[in-house]
């Protein structure tokens, strides 16, 4: 923070997600493990006013899978299995957006706990036994 009420800011968002299922055994289908992809934006220095919102996108998840529904072993027989099997195919697309917007709290002597702000009484009681007593 600067005195011209400036904030400068380094914002990485990051996006994780599962993107594939790799089986682990082949003798057993329900063993499997999952394979991590991230997405990150790299916003370098960014200068911002008091109260001002930034805001970042371009972080875009696409994902396409494939439903095969099929009759156990006919199926899976060549030329003739595509009579007992089915397959549906499905797109998705999400796409993040991050809203940033910096305020500027009063931490001075003065303040009353930052701008506006009214403690329940037992918090102000918490805050008040945690400041050091003067001794006489």
């Amino acid at each position: 923070m600067d005195d011209n009420g400036f904030v400068t800011v380094t914002v990485n968002p990051e996006v994780s997600f599962i993107s594939d299922r790799i089986p682990t055994d082949a003798d057993n289908e329900n063993e499997f493990g999952t394979e991590i992809a991230r997405r990150r934006v790299e916003s370098g220095r960014i200068r911002l006013r008091d109260g001002q919102t930034l805001i970042i996108s371009g972080i875009i998840q696409e994902q396409e899978r494939t439903i095969v529904n099929k009759v156990p072993l006919l199926g899976d027989l060549p030329i003739i299995g595509t009579l007992f099997r089915s397959s549906q195919n499905e797109n998705q697309r999400a796409e993040t957006i991050v809203l940033l917007t910096p305020q500027i709290l009063d931490d001075g002597d003065r303040s009353s706990w930052g701008y506006r702000y009214n403690p329940s009484p037992d918090a102000l009681q918490m805050m008040e036994r945690g400041q050091p007593r003067p001794r006489r």
